[in-house]
């Protein structure tokens, strides 16, 4: 089978591997300011006073 290309090529329950990839903290702060600039993921202190205890 070929990789699914368009949306209405997935099926529930299918899953994919790309291989690996480190995510490194650069790039996410990167992507939150692009896309969801939150204090809490933006600021080590805002995020340390979130449940999750920090970025």
């Amino acid at each position: 089978m070929t990789s699914p290309k368009f949306s209405e090529d997935f099926e529930v329950g299918m899953s994919q591997e790309y291989g690996d990839y480190l995510v490194i903290k650069e790039e996410i702060l990167e992507f939150v300011l692009n896309f969801d600039p939150q204090p809490f993921h933006l600021s080590e202190e805002a995020g340390k006073a979130m449940h999750f205890g920090g970025l």
